[in-house]
């Protein structure tokens, strides 16, 4: 049996100062440091951040207002469906986010990652809070305009969570805790855009629509989820929906935001399917690169188009002569693509057409979009219920 070496004193302290080096190179500050138990408390915020704020989807009805802008019919009395939840559970996160960061600086386990994103991110707040300052609408500026309760108060939140992230995700376990929460979200997400493809969309059924009503008092003494079940007796929706031609929506006001949000999905899942050797695991990010292609293509959303292809060049430009070491996996990536993008062709086709100038051979058959322009969905009772 070989014997083992001692080290001496020397050998450790250099041992300890390469440590010390290397910690003061990768850490802005970094305390005595312990996980623990908590770490998979820690992961909370960042995991429902990332894979569940985007699912929220519920009716809030509020007050604001318009009049005083010549530009808008909008009434005083507004309902939102996409966007004020989601706003609520950021800003949960948020906090959470911050609570957590506090207990590492109790617990002396706090540390705090070398990065250069920390700038044009601090620069970025500061130019926001400035627009806040100088602006003459500080509620719409404070919580954003109506649909969109992306303002101030948002952005911080998401720069909070942007600094938790970056100093929370350091191994792969946590990475895995931050990715297969977001593969889990992202193909409920998917089978929901789906049945609005098929033009069977789950918000259009009556439990759909119940999930997104509250069932509250209306002024006539009934309920709001007995209004859903009377419509669907008189074979109405409760809910007026003004998406058309099966566009994919899923939970976000706009079909473009559909397009943004999963065009930042395809290199990841792409990257993890030309990375990946395990047959089965391959097989899994090929279906989640499916998922994300199909759903953007059906969106019928321009910028999905235009992102893909930024995508695609940005790709070529990093990983260039890589790419070739890859050149079977790309093929069947690219089989994947074209499976999801045969069945969605009267989606992008008309888009490609229209950018070209020549004719959209889909025009006879597909309905003027209204969704293009910010399209919601409103309830014609929901100014009646009561809060």
């Amino acid at each position: 049996m070989a014997k083992k070496q001692k080290t001496t004193k020397s050998e450790k302290q250099q041992m300890n100062q390469t440590t010390t080096k290397s910690d003061s190179d990768d850490y802005l500050l970094k305390m005595s440091y312990y996980e623990g138990r908590s770490y998979k408390l820690q992961m909370i915020p960042a995991t429902f951040f990332t894979a569940f704020v985007i699912m929220i989807t519920r009716m809030y009805t509020y007050n604001r207002d318009m009049s005083q802008f010549f530009w808008t019919n909008q009434s005083e009395n507004l309902t939102d469906f996409f966007s004020h939840y989601k706003l609520v559970a950021i800003v949960i996160c948020a906090i959470v986010a911050l609570l957590m960061l506090l207990f590492r600086f109790i617990t002396q386990s706090l540390y705090i990652v070398r990065s250069k994103y920390y700038i044009p991110a601090l620069v970025y707040v500061v130019f926001v809070l400035l627009s806040l300052a100088f602006s003459k609408y500080h509620n719409f500026a404070w919580f954003g305009a109506n649909d969109r309760f992306d303002g101030t108060l948002a952005i911080l939140c998401y720069f909070v969570l942007f600094f938790y992230i970056i100093n929370t995700i350091n191994s792969r376990t946590s990475l895995k805790w931050l990715l297969y929460p977001l593969c889990a979200s992202v193909i409920l997400l998917s089978l929901l855009g789906l049945t609005q493809a098929l033009d069977v969309d789950f918000f259009r059924t009556t439990l759909g629509q119940k999930l997104l009503v509250p069932n509250v008092a209306t002024e006539d003494g009934g309920t709001t989820w007995a209004l859903i079940d009377q419509a669907k007796q008189n074979g109405e929706l409760f809910l007026k929906f003004t998406f058309q031609n099966k566009e994919i929506y899923q939970t976000v006001y706009n079909i473009n935001y559909v397009s943004y949000y999963l065009t930042l999905l395809v290199p990841l899942f792409a990257f993890l399917f030309l990375r990946e050797n395990s047959i089965p695991k391959k097989v899994f990010w090929g279906f989640m690169e499916l998922c994300v292609m199909f759903n953007i293509l059906g969106a019928s959303s321009s910028g999905g188009l235009v992102g893909l292809a930024v995508a695609f060049f940005v790709t070529i430009f990093v990983f260039n002569k890589t790419l070739l070491k890859w050149w079977k996996n790309l093929i069947v990536l690219f089989v994947i693509i074209a499976i999801a993008a045969i069945p969605t062709a009267s989606h992008w086709i008309p888009d490609i057409a229209s950018g070209l100038g020549v004719e959209n051979p889909f025009s006879k058959d597909m309905p003027k979009s209204a969704s293009e322009e910010g399209a919601t969905a409103s309830a014609d009772n929901a100014d009646t219920a009561k809060s």
